[in-house]
């Protein structure tokens, strides 16, 4: 009888021979695994250094350098009294075992603080502590509509001061209006006005579009309106810092005009600084870095009342020891140190 040979099992032979065409196969797919499953723990480790780098530059922003100086385990490379510092740079290292745990394994971090190219650093009047009171800042609201008037080819910005006599509210407002070449005026945008329960502190920092440009500062407050609870007469304090642009090095100082009081009519800054340098009862305080001409004074007319100062922010986080440290991570933030 023949012998039925249907349901015999594979021979060794046959199943070495499919095993090596599987491996043939699979092969390129295991190594695509591999690298693969090697390229997500790349990122996740990535991932958690930038996590790392902003976390520490959110720490040192928020410290003063004293105490950053006397953080435990970071370890100073060059500070204001360390002899290696003839810039003022601040750097230290910090090492894994002072990083948040979780995951600080396997990381080390590297900060780094030098002082800015910043108008703070050349002593520009500061926002901090100016004079103890509200402080309201107008910068970008003077140039924000530029785009919409391109035939523009100057401003007149008009900043106003007053005091609502129903609910004794502070009002302080900005307009802008902008004039073709044919001096046609184009348009009035009403930028900004802010209510403040005491009269504030009113800080202009102004980049002029043409030296033609004309800035105003109108005090609409009576004598009544700038008592303070006591019943003294305080004088408002006005900050102008003008800055210098790229085709516009400057303003005309005689286009800076200042109202000082209810109902009296505007003047220049200048005849305004001079008219009230020995008149302590003056309505406004003028400190501005504008050339406004007045020999002897331009220096003092700037306020300096606090030596602040912008660092750039750098820090950087590496993984591994050795030769196989590697960045991995970088974080470029500002710092400001008051002083």
């Amino acid at each position: 009888m023949k012998e039925n040979n249907q349901n015999r099992g594979f021979t060794l032979v046959e199943l070495l021979i499919t095993v090596a065409i599987l491996a043939i196969i699979v092969a390129p797919f295991l190594a695509t695994f591999v690298m693969a499953s090697g390229n997500n723990l790349n990122a996740s480790q990535k991932q958690d250094a930038a996590n790392l780098a902003e976390d520490i530059a959110e720490e040192i922003k928020g410290k003063s350098l004293d105490m950053i100086e006397k953080t435990p385990d970071w370890n100073w490379i060059s500070g204001p009294n360390h002899p290696s510092n003839p810039l003022n740079i601040y750097e230290f290292d910090i090492p894994s075992t002072a990083l948040p745990t979780g995951i600080r394994s396997g990381f080390s971090a590297k900060a780094k603080l030098e002082p800015a190219s910043n108008p703070i650093n050349d002593k520009m009047p500061t926002l901090t502590n100016m004079s103890g009171t509200d402080t309201v800042l107008f910068m970008s609201g003077f140039y924000a509509n530029d785009s919409s008037f391109p035939s523009a080819s100057r401003r007149e910005s008009t900043i106003t001061i007053s005091c609502d006599p129903i609910t004794s509210k502070y009002k302080v407002s900005l307009e802008v209006e902008y004039f073709d070449s044919s001096n046609i005026s184009l348009e009035v945008k009403q930028v900004s006005e802010v209510t403040r329960d005491e009269a504030p502190s009113i800080f202009a920092v102004y980049t002029p579009m043409s030296l033609t440009d004309k800035l105003y500062f109108n005090n609409d407050l009576s004598d009544d309106e700038m008592e303070n609870a006591a019943g003294d007469f305080v004088p408002l304090e006005f900050y102008l810092s003008i800055q210098k642009g790229a085709t516009i090095p400057t303003m005309n100082p005689g286009n800076i005009m200042i109202q000082e009081g209810f109902g009296v009519s505007a003047d220049t800054i200048a005849n305004y600084i001079t008219a009230n340098l020995s008149n302590v009862d003056r309505y406004i305080n003028i400190y501005t870095n504008a050339d406004v001409s007045v020999a002897g004074y331009e220096k003092s007319l700037v306020k300096e009342v606090q030596s602040d100062k912008l660092y750039d922010l750098t820090v950087e986080v590496y993984y591994g020891t050795g030769s196989s440290k590697k960045k991995c991570a970088e974080f470029k933030s500002s710092k400001l140190h008051f002083g």
